[in-house]
């Protein structure tokens, strides 16, 4: 019975560490997410002020093609997701990619490097949102 009430105990502690490192995460990633959506609205409306003086400019459709092309990106990306068939998932999916833990839970995904890698490391390879997204095997409800 003892034994029982410890364990207890700690998986009550990990959770909350755990439920703790979401948090942060997820505001980071929420924080990064918003200024870049806003830096990207702000460099649109300048381009617009500047479309009356560079009407034949082809540079300039360039600039605006690859702001819009970003939003659309911006507007698809989702910060946390849960993952798909996650009891069909092999282990080696959930390996942190600096400390070779098990990130079992919840794991940051980097798109761009292709890397998964547990939360401790919180932005270890240098990417930044879109390319960063939190996965989660269980949802916050599930975790209680």
């Amino acid at each position: 019975m003892e034994s029982k009430k410890k364990l207890l105990f700690h998986f009550e502690a990990f959770l909350k560490v755990e439920r703790k490192a979401r948090q942060i995460m997820e505001k980071s990633l929420t924080d990064q997410y918003t200024a870049l959506v806003h830096t990207n609205q702000q460099e649109l409306e300048q381009l617009a002020k500047e479309f009356e003086r560079q009407k034949h400019d082809k540079s300039y459709f360039e600039m605006q093609k690859s702001l819009y092309k970003r939003a659309e990106q911006l507007s698809k990306y989702e910060i946390c997701t849960l993952m798909a068939d996650r009891d069909k998932v092999s282990e080696d999916a959930h390996q942190c990619h600096y400390c070779t833990d098990f990130a079992y839970t919840s794991m940051i995904h980097c798109e761009f490097c292709q890397i998964n890698y547990c939360t401790s490391h919180s932005f270890m390879c240098g990417c930044a949102v879109p390319s960063l997204s939190l996965v989660y095997r269980y949802s916050n409800e599930e975790l209680g």
